[in-house]
């Protein structure tokens, strides 16, 4: 469907251009040196932190960009805008404190904290590379010098990465094991399932009639299972607090510290929501009065009605005011609601339908808030005394948790990240003084400057932390925005955030006043529309009482990139009539939309800005984004592939339930047990081994009874060769399998049963990668517990007992993938030329109707249990919890809405679909507005999804008039605004025909001329890719480097079998040696080289002939080399890793035509050796060439490393810093690249 279709109003304006900008450099030694490596290829998908790479932002510094580069001595708050710059004016900061010769600090005197690997590792690259650049243009700066060899030691990492070092150097004063690890959450699962258990035995032991109690009220048929689920809510909740005991007692001291229910916390919240309401109440009967007060008629007759509710209001107000918790509820329970008056012929009248409204929703408002006074304070203080009795059962049902969790966690040397954290707490503060030990002095004397990043996503856990081993926070710099804070779910508190920057002053670099603000407020990412829309949806949405912060001048965005005015508005708002569009499911519907919008806009040549130029856009431009995709994801690639777009999103599935791991942890459960019929089905018929239906039933014919794996003994028994050669592998299997490691045996199965091959050729690299997560799973369970394949197969039948998984590969390759379909969550960071926002309409979910709540200051509350009636009932305790976890709730979907609409650099689409006609949705939202230009912070926090926001705001808006006509209501919207915006209502099926269709049956039949003509091109058609038809759809890594040398050499094929026993020619022993430092155990070679060929020949990765065909010494040289030494002592090491990436066309043909040379070829190859070493990767290719001079190898193989270095930073999201070639002919590394 176009954007003019009949079936769409519309009204639109035009845009403006963004003021131009200049151009950013960094100032290092005298010289000017790139923020960034530009990417010079082809568009990508998406950029992560793009705001930094290759965008449009200037190279000259802001002054504010300045002003967080250089500020220094005490305390400094940067707030960043989205897109205003905020890593590379932190990579600037670190850049010159560091490149000072006069006032600058040591490279290993810094802490810079980041939020993930990735991030860190993206820094250190970036300084290495400036650093390196600085070198370039003064070799011979010493302190240049000394700076670089100190980067390595600089402590630039994660805040998980930051405790555990701190961890392992204190481990004496913690009583842990100094090799103590991070357990992957199965292991975790199995523990908390088994803490729990001695948790509750020993509470139903003490016969404690509070306990038995407490049981009863969360009693079900499931057994203990609502408890227990309670008990590990609470636990993990704690986590993010520093001492979880003062925190318990603290809240307990809440059922006792006050003398009448006004008093109480929760008094406070309650009445405080009835302070909004009342005032609310005031608005919405002023509106009905100014709308009566225009008709003689309807004045005469309600002016009594409306006037006695404003007497009601200003009685409700004076409750309020007195904190009178009886006599508030006595003032709701007076309220009458009365009758309108309608004068004859007024049914359908405006104002009568306009004074109408008012009083529906100021009625339903009085009854929302009667449910909150339900009780009177007598009551109220009775279920208080009782609340108590029961959260001194949980909080100590929870203490005894922990402990029983901790001493397993500590009997397996195993920790998790909140643990760390903990530790270091203790470390760092006097339980007792709540004061800083002379531990953690001693650590705050290694830093000069500590910088954390995303300070918005901190717990108090965290904040505790950096504030302590700061020096009275004088040296401490941290960066983030409060707007951008959605990781509520993962007890990010917001809230710390704001409390510093309300602490702190304006930065002036005259005064130098400390603690000190400074605000980022350009943003280099997006078109000035798009940002004024993002200004003035939350100006009107934002505020302290629902988003945490006033949406002012401080927080608005400012543009910084300069974009060419478009035809059509920037922004847009589309709203999918569900009643008009036929049945389909509104996911359907939506995605339907999009696609066709996608492919108009592709089709129309939507320009795209790249560098300074425009081009077509592609569907790598178009991101769709929403709040939820495991429901939707599906839907949306099924429907998008309909209409010919290729789309990408991560697949929803969990790693146990995704159909690989499924499928080879059947094949592990029929090697330790074949009599398991239905996993032994599911590997005979899988493509290993291909059995049919036909071989199936052949095979049951022969023996009804009994297991499956005696039917197909006895088959193979008769001759068949299919189950014989099945039987031949199942032996070979089970028999390796008490002879190897679990790693190896997994291992040996994807190279004998290619299994790995057979996902490469389906291009599923998420499959592959889960295929390799699990080598990695099982090498750390044997590690930890040497328990075996049979201890392994339990674990993970435990895990699924349990409910529980294990993490997945991640899958995000950066090849060009069409469309990208992900989660708000998961877009943070990313920017992208044409983003939808979809699913606006969709229900927000709430923790405020779990029966027990947790708020971090406002403690605990729960339902109470009626014996008599067999009923739980709520309670005032947590009515106030649910409002204001729902007000928590509310801010937090805010900064959703704000991350997704911040995400698009050149247009926006927001569309929602609601579930009932848009007619009525629209005046129902209308009906809160109160016809006031502002919303009210309490409408706001009615609001149930997305598209509520949007729609009051488009309502407000002057282009909203298609909303406001089209639903039959009146709102008082802005006199004007600085963007253009598109309101449209899409209202007819999707599958019906155009207007112009539906005018053309009235009209004479003459020639179709334009058809005629399209025959005759039909006729004369050529394949428009014929060009490309003998270009392959995959070639190897090897092949192509060969061919981009333009060299051939000498390949050889592997010895057929019967040629087996025969004497080995020279490459073939060469072959040999490559193949034992490919299965190789490091460090069991280095304690015997000969045990270890003995048993990779036990194990069947050498034959007879291949071992003793080893040449010992090379083999000796090469586990004695530095190179194994640092595979030793590197963070990860990948053996023989192979990957699928796509490349364009002209790297496998340069003589391609122009349009096709950036056509997809899949690029295949494995790397032999590839090491993780701080944060970076090292990358071994093995050469068994005889050459006279090493070199050589350089020259015939350079350009098949280079393809490598691409592909692992592509496969595994971390730089390359080394490429090497080990000539296993010379014994020796041949540097190919070095970063």
């Amino acid at each position: 469907m176009t954007a003019t279709s009949p079936h769409c109003r519309s009204r639109a304006r035009s845009t403006t251009a963004a003021p131009t900008v200049s151009t950013m450099r960094y100032a290092c030694a005298g010289t000017t040196i790139p923020a960034v490596r530009r990417w010079t290829g082809a568009p990508p998908r998406y950029l992560k932190h793009s705001e930094e790479r290759g965008s449009t932002m200037a190279r000259n510094w802001t002054d504010h960009q300045l002003d967080a580069i250089t500020a220094r001595g005490g305390s400094v708050i940067v707030s960043a805008a989205a897109g205003s710059g905020k890593t590379a004016v932190l990579v600037e900061r670190v850049i010159r404190l560091i490149t000072d010769a006069e006032n600058g600090v040591d490279a290993d005197r810094l802490l810079v904290v980041t939020y993930t690997r990735k991030a860190a590792a993206e820094l250190k690259g970036r300084l290495r590379d400036a650093l390196t650049d600085c070198i370039r243009n003064d070799p011979t700066n010493p302190f240049l010098i000394r700076q670089q060899s100190l980067l390595g030691k600089a402590h630039i990492s994660t805040v998980d990465s930051f405790c555990m070092s701190l961890c392992k150097e204190y481990f004496f004063l913690l009583d842990i094991d100094r090799n103590i690890r991070i357990a992957d959450a199965g292991e975790l699962s199995v523990m908390r399932a088994d803490a729990m258990r001695l948790t509750l035995d020993l509470l139903y032991e003490e016969k404690d009639p509070k306990f038995h109690r407490l049981v009863e009220t969360f009693a079900s048929a499931r057994g203990d299972s609502r408890l227990e689920d309670h008990i590990s809510r609470l636990y993990d909740f704690l986590r993010s607090h520093p001492f979880p005991e003062r925190w318990m007692a603290e809240k307990l001291s809440y059922y006792t510290d006050f003398s009448e229910v006004g008093d109480t916390v929760w008094g406070r919240i309650i009445a405080e929501y009835t302070r909004e309401a009342a005032d609310y109440l005031q608005l919405l009967n002023d509106r009905a009065l100014d709308a009566i007060s225009l008709d003689e008629k309807l004045y005469d007759k309600n002016l009594s009605l409306f006037d006695s509710y404003r007497v009601f209001c200003e009685r409700l107000h004076s409750a309020v005011e007195q904190e009178s918790w009886n006599l508030i509820r006595n003032t709701l329970n007076s309220f009458e609601a009365g009758r309108l008056s309608t004068p004859r012929g007024y049914a359908d009248n405006p104002l009568k339908l306009e004074a109408a409204s008012a009083r529906d929703i100021f009625k339903d408002t009085v009854k929302s808030l009667q449910k909150l006074y339900t009780q009177e304070e007598d009551l109220c203080l009775y279920d208080i005394e009782r609340l108590k009795d029961y959260a001194e059962q949980l909080f100590k049902a929870v203490s005894l948790f922990e402990r029983h969790y901790a001493m397993l966690k500590k009997e397996n040397s195993v920790a998790d990240y909140a643990d760390i954290e903990h530790w270091v707490l203790s470390l760092i503060v006097d339980r007792e003084t709540m004061t800083a030990t002379d531990v953690a002095r001693e650590i705050s004397s290694r830093f000069d400057y500590i910088m954390v990043d995303e300070y918005q996503d901190a717990n108090e856990v965290q904040d505790t932390i950096f504030k302590t081993i700061s020096r009275d926070e004088t040296n401490l710099f941290v960066v983030g925005d409060v707007k951008q804070s959605i990781y509520g779910f993962r007890q990010a508190m917001p809230e710390l955030f704001l409390k510093r920057k309300n602490n702190a002053v304006i930065y002036d670099k005259e005064t130098k006043a400390f603690p000190a603000k400074i605000i980022l407020e350009k943003n280099f990412r997006s078109d000035s529309a798009v940002l004024s829309a993002v200004n003035f949806f939350f100006k009107k949405l934002m505020s302290t009482a629902v988003g945490d912060i006033e949406y002012n001048e401080e927080e608005m965005l400012f543009p910084g990139a300069q974009y060419a005015p478009q035809k059509e508005p920037a922004v847009e708002l589309n709203l999918i009539d569900k009643d008009l569009v036929g049945e389909e499911d509104a996911a359907v519907a939506e995605a339907r939309y999009i696609a066709e919008r996608i492919l108009q806009m592709v089709a129309e040549g939507y320009p795209v800005k790249e560098g300074d130029d425009y081009r077509p856009a592609t569907f790598s431009d178009f991101a769709v984004l929403m709040r939820n995709l495991s429901s939707y994801g599906a839907i949306y690639r099924e429907v998008f592939e309909l209409y010919g777009i290729h789309a990408h999103s991560e697949s929803g599935a969990g790693f146990l339930d995704s159909r690989e791991i499924m499928l080879i942890t059947n094949f592990l459960r029929v090697i330790n047990n074949p009599a398991l019929d239905i996993e032994l089905l599911s590997v005979v018929m899988s493509p290993v081994f291909a059995f049919d239906e036909d071989d199936l039933a052949r095979i049951r014919i022969g023996q009804r009874k009994g297991s499956l794996y005696a039917a197909i003994t006895l088959d193979a028994e008769k001759g068949n060769q299919k189950s014989k050669a099945f039987l031949n592998e199942l032996s070979y299997y089970r028999n390796v399998s008490v002879t190897v490691p679990l790693y190896q045996l997994i291992t040996l199965i994807y190279e004998r049963s290619s299994f790995m091959a057979i996902l490469s050729a389906s291009d599923s690299a998420g499959a592959t990668n889960n295929l390799r997560l699990l080598l990695d799973y099982a090498r750390a369970f044997e590690q930890n517990t040497r328990r075996g394949l049979s201890g392994f197969v339990n674990y993970l039948d435990r895990l699924i007992e349990d409910g529980s998984d294990l993490p997945s590969a991640s899958n995000d390759g950066g090849a060009d993938v069409g469309v990208e379909l992900m989660t708000v969550h998961a877009s943070k960071g990313l920017e992208f030329p044409i983003c939808f926002i979809a699913n606006t309409a969709r229900k927000f979910v709430s923790d405020a109707s779990n029966s027990v709540l947790l708020h971090s200051r406002y403690g605990y509350a729960q339902k109470l249990y009626d014996p008599a009636l067999s009923a739980n009932f709520n309670t005032m305790p947590r009515n106030a919890l649910a409002m204001e976890i729902s007000r928590d709730e509310m801010s937090e979907e805010l900064r959703v809405l704000y991350v997704a609409m911040t995400r698009a650099k050149q247009k926006l689409i927001m569309l929602a679909t609601p579930s009932r006609s848009v007619s009525a949705y629209i005046g129902g939202i209308a009906k809160k507005l109160a016809g006031q230009r502002e919303i009210s912070p309490f409408a706001v926090r009615s609001a149930n999804a997305l598209s509520d926001w949007l729609v009051m705001c488009a309502l407000l808006h002057p282009d909203g008039e298609t909303l406001r006509e089209y639903a039959g209501v009146s709102a008082d919207s802005e006199p004007q605004a600085d963007f253009a915006f598109t309101c449209r209502v899409i209202d007819a099926p999707f599958d019906a025909e155009d207007a112009e269709e539906l005018a053309a049956e009235n009209q004479e039949v003459q020639a179709n001329t334009a058809l005629i003509d399209e025959l005759k091109q039909h006729v004369d058609y050529r394949y428009p890719y014929e060009a490309i038809e003998a270009l392959p759809v995959k070639v190897a890594a090897s092949t192509l480097a060969h061919q981009m040398t333009d060299k051939t050499y000498d390949r050889y094929l592997d010895r057929p079998a019967f040629l087996q026993g025969e004497k080995l020619t020279s490459a073939e022993k060469g072959t040999a040696l490559h193949a034992f430092m490919q299965f190789v155990d490091f460090a069991a070679a280095r304690a015997g080289l000969e045990a270890q060929l003995r048993q990779l020949h036990a194990d069947g990765y050498l034959t007879e002939a291949q071992v003793n065909s080893i040449d010992l010494q090379r083999a000796e040289r090469f586990i004695q080399s530095e190179l194994v030494t640092r595979c030793l002592q590197a963070d990860e090491v990948y053996k023989e890793y192979r990957f699928n990436v796509k490349i364009p066309a002209k790297l496998v043909d340069p003589e391609i035509e122009e349009p096709f040379r950036e056509e997809k070829v899949i690029l295949q190859g494995a790397v032999d050796l590839a090491f993780v070493e701080d944060g970076e990767l090292v990358i071994v290719d093995y050469k068994t060439d005889r050459v006279k001079d090493p070199q050589m190898l350089n020259d015939r193989y350079s350009s098949q490393l280079m393809l490598y270095k691409d592909a692992m930073e592509e496969c595994l999201g971390l730089p390359v810093k080394e490429c090497l070639i080990y000539s296993i002919h010379h014994s020796k590394e041949i540097e190919v690249y070095r970063k």
